[in-house]
């Protein structure tokens, strides 16, 4: 480990330094006795060990000043380290250890990180932050102020390291879904494959724990990197984007070496079908289908005849309920802008925010919602886009409301009341309500046919509703969405379809009379769906 320092003493003869470890006192006793260089290399050193440096200067024989307050450093950590290797993590601050990786390569062309293993002691790990960094600078977020109460990242007690975190970009769970001791596989926060293509995988990688409280303290056990020369990968975004009655959409996107893709299809957990697709298809309909009936598929490269990835994640979509007449899952409208401010008129034609009448914008959004621990990470499909309210009462007014409201609509239902489902998103402590109602005459009168209220976990929920009081009627429908008190509130809908309503053909539409001249203007008007007066 080289050291380097500075001394304002002028001529001095030279400098003392003692090396102890993090855990022990120091004696007083230098063991690198009269240095004459402020650049110097500390020798017979044990990796990934934690130790604490001393300096004094020797300002004339005999004399020497105070020794410095202590210097902690850790040596380059071995990878992998030895197990319950007690390396401890900086309180309130942040902690950066160095990871010594002999294997050579370019990171996604010839070597791959698989996956990171962790133990941490640490008695409330919501306070870390967890970040790796490879030599040339690209950084992953492993984990971020993840977990509630319990202690720790992988079982402390372990003393063969085998029951770890192990943070995986292939990996299936998450850890906002868990509680620790965080036992298993779980998958990255951060995207590894928007790396450079260039990050060469030799040299020492960053491992970067900040804590951001005091009190809770915590100790590094055990890290290991995990590389392979595997060069066959599972297909990537692999999700559903459309579902009808008796079909299903599928696409990835090919990684490099895939010729083809098998893709298994499960119904209520047992195996039904193996279709094999050219991996550059990248979408492929699969028809057939039963109605209402919940279909699981996973996706696998095939790279040569003996050389096959591992299965990608479990994809789950139910099939819906009857013959789609109308769908608005907005994947083809424009993103709005950021913030409960925000207006947005880019929600469709089907369905239009009111801002005239209410106090913020429903927001057409695609990926993670702005705030931490509240909305959605993405649409239904994990594919594409979704209406939300961003809940910000320190901006917007509260209790504010957002109201998304329909064309008039020629209302069919159908004697199995299969008429209209949607997908409902409440995740958050501050969740207030949604509402969705309809009317039958031009907005006088209103009735619920859905009401939802507070935290309804992090996933999306599915309601299908059956418009029976309302057949053969010309109605609009409408979503409320309230505003809550404090910032965790995000709600969101997606993929709104009706099975034989369709948007009315002919509104009526009625003239600005402003001079009472019994002619309207031409350029003044409103559409009804029922006749006034």
């Amino acid at each position: 480990m080289r050291v380097k320092w500075s001394d304002g003493n002028g001529a001095v003869l030279g400098w003392e330094l003692e090396v102890v470890p993090r855990n022990s006192a120091p004696t007083g006793i230098p063991n690198y006795p009269m240095v004459t260089t402020r650049d110097f290399l500390l020798s017979n050193l044990i990796p990934s060990t934690a130790y604490k440096l001393y300096i004094r200067t020797v300002c004339s024989p005999g004399q020497t000043s105070e020794w410095n307050v202590a210097i902690p450093f850790t040596t380059l950590l071995s990878n992998p380290t030895q197990c319950q290797v007690q390396l401890p993590l900086k309180d309130n601050g942040t902690e950066t250890y160095l990871i010594d990786n002999n294997e050579t390569g370019i990171l996604g062309k010839d070597i791959f990180l698989l996956s990171v293993d962790l133990v941490i002691e640490h008695d409330w790990p919501a306070d870390l932050k967890i970040t790796l960094e490879s030599p040339q600078g690209q950084s992953l977020v492993l984990a971020s102020h993840q977990g509630t109460v319990t202690d720790d990242f992988g079982d402390i007690t372990d003393q063969s390291c085998t029951r770890v975190t192990r943070f995986s970009p292939d990996a299936c769970q998450e850890l906002r879904d868990f509680s620790p001791p965080f036992i298993g596989s779980f998958n990255t926060e951060g995207q590894i494959r928007q790396w450079r293509p260039d990050t060469l995988s030799k040299g020492a990688w960053k491992l970067i724990i900040t804590d951001r409280a005091l009190k809770d303290v915590g100790v590094l056990k055990f890290v290991r990197l995990n590389f392979s020369r595997q060069s066959c990968l599972p297909p990537e975004n692999f999700a559903v984007n459309f579902t009808d009655a008796n079909q299903i959409n599928l696409q990835w996107d090919a990684p490099g070496g895939c010729k083809t893709v098998k893709v298994g299809v499960r119904v209520n957990g047992i195996p039904m079908d193996t279709i094999f697709i050219e991996c550059s298809e990248e979408i492929y309909l699969y028809r057939n289908l039963l109605p209402d009936t919940e279909y699981e598929f996973f996706i696998v490269s095939i790279c040569d005849a003996f050389v096959q990835s591992s299965e990608s994640c479990r994809v789950k979509t139910k099939t819906r309920c009857g013959s789609l007449t109308l769908l608005e899952s907005f994947d083809s409208r424009a993103s709005c802008g950021e913030g409960c401010a925000s207006q947005c008129s880019s929600t469709g034609s089907l369905w239009t925010n009111l801002s005239d009448v209410d106090t913020q914008d429903w927001l057409v959004w695609q990926g993670k919602t702005d705030t931490e621990n509240t909305g959605p990470d993405g649409d239904i499909n994990q594919a594409g886009k979704y209406l939300y309210i961003e809940n910000n009462p320190g901006i917007c007014a509260y209790p504010g409301k957002a109201m998304l409201q329909s064309q008039c609509m020629d209302v069919h239902s159908n004697p199995s009341g299969c008429d209209l489902s949607f997908s409902y998103h409440m995740f958050g402590n501050d969740i207030d309500s949604l509402i969705l109602q309809i009317s039958p005459d031009n907005g006088i009168s209103w009735h619920t046919l859905f009401v939802a209220a507070g935290n309804k976990g992090n996933k999306w929920q599915q309601e299908l509703i059956s418009l029976a009081d309302f057949h053969n009627q010309k109605c609009v429908l409408r979503f409320i969405a309230t505003a809550a008190a404090g910032p965790l509130g995000d709600i969101a809908v997606d993929d709104i379809a009706f099975f034989g309503t369709r948007v009315s053909v002919l509104p009526i539409r009625y003239f600005a009379d402003h001079d009472g001249d019994g002619y309207g203007s031409g350029d003044e008007f409103v559409d009804l769906c029922q006749r006034t007066g």
